[in-house]
């Protein structure tokens, strides 16, 4: 739904960010492990910038409490409260850093377990767990903040000098140095100090519970390595030269193993981000200089096309450029809040921030680096001669005034978003004026240099202009893009006003589908769990009908699965439509999970036993104004989608809106003369928000689908064998089993019908037993509670106008 233009300041003035900072943050301090409320205590703090005094909980560990309160008066310049504060929190980060070892030895148990073995593994387990003692509990927000302890002291520091506190400032100072004794910043600061009337060289002392501190960890990780180095590679050769260790050992190893690679944070982003199809095609070596790269596919096409339409009706800039700024963007929300510009700018932020991890990853520095200047640069085609070289921020900078020296502190990153020939590239240039290297412009290609580097672009002389999302990164935190935060809280505003225009009581909407012959069948009791709702009655057999013909007519092979080699199993075929392929008359085969390197195919990712068509709603709209399907067929699919929402977002009573994350009209076929006695599973059990490991547990983390929240099934026909719905267990004896995939046994099957819907919690384990004969069809739907995630089909097509006139208000919020 689109929202009327705030006609004055009062309903911008809303306090709810306020008040859902508090929420926000009291849930976090309870569950620090869920990865949404970690999220949406860094939005608070950094994107809506709710102040220091909105931030209250009663039940919250107090050495955060004060961390949190000591960085905010750190940003505001008030001195004397990051000193109250950061003391405060060194005092009880101690002791919670205490209890922490304490906790380390209550928690293992050596039941059942031989005693030498035994008292080797509670050993190894307390030094593992207290190793992590520090890294867990810097975890403030999103991800442990590093050296954590020890930059406290630098805070300190700072605001005792600023205060002209200087013997505080040089015990903070040396309590700092302990940690760190070659800190090039530090130890300037110390020779300022020594400046200072009075201050002597041993006067830099740092404290006794400082010193042991470092000495305790220092050791503990030193042990650790030594153990590394003996057991690992020299005892299974001097006790076990003729055979394999035994299995104890073995085991004794991949712990230590293990521990490594924990204590070492040494997880791959680059495979995990390459999963995603985003690959690196040059590096520094190939590109004559460090700090230089390119990587493709960090944007999808229809994300760049997306993207472009912010462009337009610029005003061209006296160098000849256009500029689409943040300021431009608050503008066009401020003049006209509808939802498709929303969803356009969401798209920008969420792309910004991919491409600020991405970055941040793969040059890996010391520091965090922060936004300093966000905004799409165009250069419209142009045959003028230039005597300057025109820049990717839509500067024209003469040669003699570019930088002779790359910067310490400054980055940039360009993503392209069109693709274009030879004639408007980038060029990296050498000393000499001449070319370094030239690179090609396509639609998801990212360059980064230092924003010190020497470089130019060619503007096309005709044709499309050349745009480009160009990032300016900064270490200095005090020069975060304030544009981009108010814009992230603009966003936000928005949404809060649409959320109170909309809202309706649970009771009241779910009364609306009883009265409509929708009816709960089995709830969390049968069901074996909290969080899960089966309901019968959700859409017609017209409805199903509708939407089975439309997807067996129109639907091509593997929408959803880009690959040859199928990644569950070879017994099924996938067909599909879907977004990728929206400027095209037919879909691809397999698009929609570009993530997969290898080519479409018809074979099911999941089963080589079983075929698959899909289409999404992206999809569907094209089709519907190409006059390929109905207008009702295309009303059925979003209203039955908006149905699916609506109901799970209303039964669980959530305090939150559900959006739709993704969505996908699938049906699974048998493949003739397949085996009907086949032990395989549809689709192997999984999590639709974790990465399921093969110990049985699962990380809500990139790259998973973190953000979901809620999935649901919603089926349309049963006249097929096999393919039952099932919740599988989740305790730690069978979450083997299921990552195997063999000897799977559910907790509870739900046999599909036209018009049953499935919802549950999207962390729950779940599968699908195979299909053995017929077709089996279905609306999967995937929702989550951050707007910045929601699914831009589906605002693009509601806005559509011919859809619009046609749709019908069938349990529409």
């Amino acid at each position: 739904m689109s929202v009327k233009r705030p006609n004055t300041a009062e309903q911008f003035r809303l306090d709810q960010p306020k008040k859902a900072a508090s929420a926000a943050y009291t849930y976090f301090l309870a569950h620090p492990k869920d990865e949404n409320s970690k999220r949406n205590i860094v939005y608070y703090r950094d994107g809506a910038r709710v102040a220091e005094s909105d931030f209250l909980d009663l039940e919250m560990v107090p050495y955060k409490e004060h961390y949190i309160r000591a960085t905010l008066a750190y940003k505001s310049d008030e001195w004397e409260e990051v000193i109250s504060h950061m003391e405060q929190c060194l005092e009880e980060y101690y002791l919670e850093f205490e209890r922490c070892e304490l906790t380390c030895e209550a928690k293992f148990s050596t039941e059942e377990t031989e005693f030498k073995t035994g008292i080797a593994d509670w050993m190894l387990y307390i030094m593992n767990c207290r190793s992590l003692c520090e890294r867990d509990l810097s975890k403030v927000f999103i991800e442990p903040i590093e050296d954590f302890v020890r930059d406290m002291y630098s805070y300190l520091q700072f605001s005792y000098s600023s205060l002209k506190q200087f013997d505080q400032a040089v015990q903070a100072a040396a309590n700092f140095l302990a940690f760190d004794p070659t800190h090039e910043s530090m130890l300037e600061n110390k020779r300022i100090l020594l400046t200072r009337e009075g201050v002597k060289e041993e006067d830099f002392q740092p404290q006794q519970e400082v010193v042991d501190y470092v000495r305790k960890n220092s050791e503990l990780k030193e042990l650790l390595f030594s153990i590394v180095d003996n057991y690992r590679h020299q005892q299974p050769v001097q006790e076990y030269p003729d055979k394999e260790a035994p299995e104890q050992d073995r085991d004794l190893f991949n712990e230590i193993g293990d521990l490594i690679v924990e204590m070492t944070e040494s997880d791959d982003w680059m495979l995990r981000y390459e999963q995603l199809g985003m690959n690196v095609i040059a590096r520094s070596v190939d590109l004559n200089r460090e700090e230089r790269f390119v990587t493709d596919g960090m944007l999808r096409p229809e994300q760049c096309d997306e993207l472009l339409t912010l462009t337009e009706d610029l005003p061209t800039e006296p160098q000849g450029s256009q500029l689409f700024t943040l300021k431009v963007a608050q503008q066009k929300l401020e003049e006209d809040p509808n939802e498709e510009i929303e969803a356009t700018l969401r798209l920008y932020a969420r792309s910004v921030e991919v491409l600020k991890h991405y970055t941040q990853r793969y040059l890996n520095p010391d520091m965090t680096y922060y936004f300093k200047k966000s905004s799409i640069v165009c250069w419209p085609p142009s045959e003028e001669s230039r005597t300057c070289y025109p820049q990717e921020d839509g500067t024209c900078v003469k040669f003699d005034d570019m930088s002779d020296e790359l910067y310490s502190d400054l980055y940039t990153t360009v993503t392209y978003l069109h693709t274009a020939d030879e004639d408007s590239d980038f060029s990296f240039l050498n000393e000499e004026k001449g070319i370094d290297r030239a690179l090609g412009l396509k639609c998801g290609r990212t360059i980064g240099f230092n924003t010190g580097d020497r470089h130019f672009v060619k503007i096309p002389k005709s044709g499309s202009k050349r745009c480009a999302v160009v990032l300016r990164y900064t270490f200095n935190r005090d020069l975060d893009d304030r544009d981009y935060n108010d814009l992230i809280t603009m966003l936000h505003r928005v949404e809060e006003l649409r959320m109170a225009t909309a809202k309706q009581k649970p009771e009241v909407v779910l009364k609306k589908f009883a009265d409509a012959g929708v009816k709960v069948t089995k709830e969390r009791k049968q069901l074996k769990g909290k969080e899960r709702v089966v309901a019968d009655g959700i859409a017609s057999e017209a409805q199903c009908e509708t939407l089975r013909n439309m997807v067996l007519t129109r639907g091509m092979a593997g929408d959803g699965y880009n690959g040859i080699t199928t990644p569950h199993t070879l017994y099924e075929l996938f067909l599909g439509l879907s977004v990728p392929d929206v400027n095209k008359s037919e879909a691809l085969a397999g698009d929609g999970y570009d993530h997969l390197k290898t080519k479409p195919s018809e074979v099911s990712p999941h089963t080589e036993h079983e075929l698959y068509r899909g289409m999404n709603i992206y999809r569907a709209g094209k089709l519907a104004f190409e006059e390929k399907i109905s207008l009702g067929a295309l009303r059925d699919f979003l209203d039955l989608s908006e149905a699916s929402r609506l109901f799970t977002e209303k039964y669980f009573n959530l305090t939150k809106p559900l959006y739709f994350d993704f969505t996908h009209l699938v049906c699974r076929s048998a493949v003739d003369g397949s085996n009907s006695n086949r032990e395989d599973l549809s689709h192997p059990v999984h999590a639709d928000n974790c990465n399921l490991q093969p110990n049985g547990s699962c990380f809500r983390e990139f790259p998973s689908f973190f953000h979901r929240d809620y999935s649901a099934i919603l089926y349309l026909n049963d006249d097929f064998e096999g393919g039952e719905f099932f919740f599988a267990h989740g305790n730690q004896s069978e979450q083997s089993d299921l990552v195997s995939h063999s000897n799977v046994v559910s907790q509870v099957s739900v046999r599909p019908k036209c018009g049953r819907l499935v919802a549950f919690n999207a962390g729950h384990f779940h599968g699908v037993k195979a299909v053995k004969s017929g077709r089996r069809c279905a609306l999967a739907l995937w929702f989550t509670h951050q707007a910045m995630f929601k699914e831009l089909a589906h605002v693009q097509v509601r806005s559509n106008h011919s859809y619009r006139n046609a749709r019908s208000p069938v349990f529409i919020d």
